[in-house]
């Protein structure tokens, strides 16, 4: 959880910790309400129908997430991943790219008959860049790493690393093979079991 907070969460001065994504993946909302026991509602909004949110105000989580995940406000276009211990690396990042990620399958050509799989993940430059430093120490991959554009007037950059084929195998298998029910995106892992396991 404090992956997926780290990619599609958000933390205020008011202490605040939130939630908001597309009504599809309402059933990972309600997820994390069970993980953290609170008995706030989960809020549609009526200006945009196809979203929901779920907030709790909380100083001690808030701290928590800022000492142990480098999770503060404003943090998505600085954010830089924390040190941890490397039997929680996989679950840390199963979170980001449950929020950040994506994996597709795609032809080079209409003459093709086998897709190349993709597995990428946006974010901060500094995000990025330290997950393909620990992708390479971890599982001894290495991928591409594509600058974006500054984002609007905060002249930020976010990039973008790509792995593709077995590496994107290694990857996915890295992240999803021992996930459990309560906590992965069941989006993700469907097309990670489909592509992947069921082959």
């Amino acid at each position: 959880w404090g992956g997926f907070l780290a990619s599609d969460g958000c933390v205020d001065s008011e202490n605040r910790v939130r939630l908001y994504l597309h009504s599809k993946a309402i059933t990972h909302l309600e997820k994390f309400k069970a993980y953290v026991n609170k008995p706030h509602k989960i809020q549609h909004s009526e200006k945009y129908p196809d979203r929901c949110a779920f907030e709790f105000t909380d100083r001690n989580y808030v701290e928590f997430l800022e000492e142990h995940f480098n999770i503060v406000p404003k943090k998505s276009l600085t954010y830089q991943i924390p040190l941890l211990f490397d039997n929680q690396y996989p679950d840390f990042f199963r979170g980001l790219f449950d929020g950040d990620g994506c994996i597709c399958e795609s032809f080079s050509n209409r003459a093709s008959k086998t897709a190349t799989l993709y597995a990428t993940l946006t974010g901060s430059a500094d995000c990025v860049s330290e997950f393909y430093l620990l992708m390479e120490k971890h599982l001894g991959i290495v991928g591409h790493i594509q600058n974006r554009a500054k984002y609007g007037t905060t002249g930020n950059p976010f990039s973008c690393v790509k792995y593709n084929t077995n590496k994107a195998k290694l990857l996915l298998s890295y992240l999803y093979k021992d996930s459990t029910l309560s906590t992965r995106l069941d989006r993700k892992f469907e097309l990670y079991d489909d592509i992947i396991v069921k082959g």
